[in-house]
């Protein structure tokens, strides 16, 4: 905000009354304006929302979030990494599919699971 700030108070050092400068418009295209007295004594009102025009952000953020979220899910968690990933991608209800998936009864973990045997089978000299 403060370099905006800072690039106003240039403009309004250096533009002089009668100059035509370039205003680039919201179609992307430019059209010439002369500067005025009251131009050079405007005062801006500024707000930015970060991510919000650049598409790259956005798009970066679901790759993140999906990375995140296929490691989490890797160990067996993938619950915690959840709420991450819907918002990345803007899912508006997110809040009821959450709350759904706290409410699910937890299942017991498996006995006998495959890594106990694979633990076994290497320290007993099985496999290749």
């Amino acid at each position: 905000m403060r370099l905006m700030e800072q690039v106003w108070e240039l403009a309004q050092k250096n533009w002089s009354e009668g100059q035509t400068i370039r205003i680039l418009g919201d179609d992307g295209n430019t059209q010439g304006m002369k500067v005025d007295p009251l131009m050079l004594e405007a005062e801006f009102e500024l707000s930015l929302e970060v991510g919000s025009v650049v598409p790259y952000d956005r798009e970066r953020r679901k790759a993140e979030s999906l990375e995140i979220f296929n490691v989490v899910a890797a160990l067996g968690l993938p619950e915690l990494a959840l709420k991450h990933l819907l918002e990345a991608y803007d899912v508006p209800n997110a809040k009821e599919i959450l709350d759904a998936i706290a409410n699910q009864p937890v299942k017991p973990p498996e006995k006998g699971g495959g890594e106990t045997e694979t633990v076994a089978a290497s320290e007993t000299g099985g496999g290749t």
